[in-house]
C-alpha cells in the first residue's frame, strides 16, 4: 500500500499543476493523525494517479485499496482528501475520478483487469452515495435529456440523481430513465444506471430485511418467552428462529402472520393473567 505515494511522488515530478495540486492535498491531511494519516495520503496519491495517468496498474492498486480497506472506507476517503481540492460547485477531480473508474466498470476498452470490475462499479455507486445538497435533479422525459444528464453532469448532479433512484429504488425515476434508453446505442449509460438502481434495490432490501428482523425480536421480547419456547409455539426449531431474528434469513408470509399472531396471544394471556 504505501508504495503507492513513493510511486506516485515519483511520476508527478514532470507536473507543477500536479505537484502543487499534492502539495494542498497533503496540507490539508492532518498529519497528528499518525497512520490514519498515511493511508489519506496513499488514498489522495491513487485518486490523483487515476485521474492525471492512463496506467492500468492504478487501477489495480485502486482495487486492492477497495480490497484492503474496504469499499466503504475507501470511498469515504477519497470523497474526504479530493473535497480539500475540490471546487465545491462542479467537483471536477472527484468527478473526473468517477468518470474514470465508471470506465473500467462498464466500458470494454478501458484497461482495467476483468476480474476487478465489480470492485470498480461498487466504488463508483459508493461514491455517489455522498450527498452534497438535497435538490432534486431536473427531470429527463427523453433519451437525449438522459444522456446530457450522464455526459455533461457532474458529482453533485449526479449525486442527486443517485438519491433520486435510492429514494424510489422499485419503480421511480431510475426505472424510468433506464426505459428511455437504448440496450444497442447506450451501452455504457445503461449499465452505469443499472448498477445504480441495482445497487439502490439491494440496500432497500438490507433494510426490509433489517426491519422484519426487528419486528421479529420485539415480539419475542414483548412476549415475554424465551426464544425456544417462541420456537416451540411457532413450530419451527430454535435455530431457525435465531435466523429470523439475525436477519440471516427472512420468514415466509406465512410465518410471518405465525410469528405476529403468536406474540398477540401471549401479550393477551399476560394482561388477562
Amino acid at each position: 500500500m504505501w508504495s503507492i505515494v513513493d510511486q506516485f511522488e515519483t511520476r508527478q515530478q514532470g507536473s507543477v499543476p500536479l505537484r502543487h495540486l499534492w502539495r494542498r492535498g497533503q496540507w490539508a491531511i492532518r498529519p497528528s493523525e499518525g497512520p490514519r494519516h498515511q493511508v489519506r495520503r496513499v488514498v489522495l496519491a491513487n485518486a490523483l494517479a487515476l485521474t492525471s495517468f492512463q496506467d492500468p496498474a492504478d487501477l489495480h492498486d485502486l482495487a486492492e485499496l477497495a480490497r484492503q480497506l474496504g469499499v466503504a472506507r475507501l470511498t469515504d476517503l477519497q470523497d474526504e482528501v479530493l473535497a480539500a481540492i475540490d471546487p465545491p460547485a462542479r467537483r471536477p477531480r472527484t468527478t473526473a475520478l468517477v468518470v474514470r473508474v465508471a470506465r473500467a466498470a462498464w466500458h470494454e476498452h478501458d484497461g482495467g483487469e476483468e476480474g476487478d470490475r465489480g470492485v470498480y462499479a461498487d466504488v463508483v455507486t459508493h461514491l455517489l452515495l455522498h450527498r452534497d445538497d438535497d435538490a432534486a435533479p431536473a427531470p429527463a422525459t427523453s433519451r437525449a435529456a438522459v444522456l446530457r444528464a450522464l455526459d455533461e453532469g457532474n458529482v453533485p448532479s449526479w449525486r442527486r440523481q443517485a438519491s433520486a433512484i435510492a429514494a424510489e429504488p422499485w419503480a421511480g425515476p431510475g426505472s424510468a430513465w433506464i426505459a428511455l434508453l437504448d440496450p444497442s446505442r447506450d451501452a455504457f449509460a445503461l449499465a452505469c444506471l443499472s448498477a445504480h438502481v441495482d445497487r439502490a434495490q439491494r440496500d432497500a432490501a438490507a433494510q426490509e430485511r433489517g426491519a422484519v428482523a426487528k419486528h421479529i425480536r420485539r415480539t419475542i421480547a414483548e412476549a415475554g418467552v424465551s426464544q425456544r419456547e417462541f420456537a416451540q409455539l411457532i413450530g419451527t426449531s430454535q435455530s431457525r428462529l435465531s435466523t429470523y431474528v439475525s436477519g440471516t434469513v427472512v420468514p415466509s408470509a406465512a410465518m410471518l402472520v405465525r410469528i405476529s399472531q403468536a406474540g398477540d396471544g401471549l401479550r393477551r394471556s399476560a394482561r388477562s393473567g
